[in-house]
């Protein structure tokens, strides 16, 4: 499934994230109100594992924040492409926009960027990939669709989805809820 037409489009897929998320940073202060609803989002999640248990608290909020990465990025496999992939588009440069605006509010209001790195780069190591990989999926559908080649089939997505995505994304939600605070700890003020 790791065909060097997959490679090129992930890799395109991180050169768009990369160039939104400088976008995002140059122009926060127009972007901040836009992406809100973002932002709103996961503390919202925050919030609801905030009233359970102490001991359940961080086991359902990886499962929320898994199943969230995962909702997207199957979403990208399995339709991703359609409308000369757009919705693909849409993910991979409003994450980016995301990454940008928050890094630039983040250290505007006075953490240091050595905060936002270890709040980013643990998790992302493994989550950023696994965007990237469904994005660049996408865009390889969208491709052979124009060149009327063969697109992978149904099966053949669900096993891409099990076998790639899903353990990154698992990974990823782990280490965004037990290692990211202690990562970030030693930066804040």
């Amino acid at each position: 499934m790791f065909s060097r037409a997959l490679i090129n489009a992930t890799l395109l897929a991180a050169v768009l994230f990369t160039a939104s998320g400088i976008a995002g940073w140059v122009y926060a202060d127009q972007l901040v109100q836009f992406l809100m609803p973002s932002m709103e989002q996961l503390e919202r999640m925050v919030e609801v594992t905030q009233e359970l248990e102490p001991g359940m608290r961080q086991p359902i909020l990886t499962v929320m924040i898994f199943l969230k990465n995962l909702s997207v990025t199957a979403f990208l496999v399995f339709f991703g492409y359609i409308i000369l992939a757009l919705p693909a588009l849409l993910v991979i440069l409003s994450n980016g926009l995301l990454i940008g605006v928050v890094a630039r509010v983040f250290t505007e209001d006075g953490f240091p960027v050595q905060a936002f790195i270890a709040g980013l780069a643990p998790h992302g190591i493994f989550e950023l990939p696994a965007i990237f990989l469904a994005t660049g999926f996408s865009f390889v559908v969208m491709t052979n669709l124009f060149r009327m080649r063969a697109v992978p089939s149904l099966g053949e997505r669900f096993r891409f989805t099990i076998r790639t995505i899903v353990p990154l994304l698992l990974v990823a939600a782990m280490i965004e809820v037990y290692l990211t605070p202690l990562a970030i700890t030693p930066f804040l003020p």
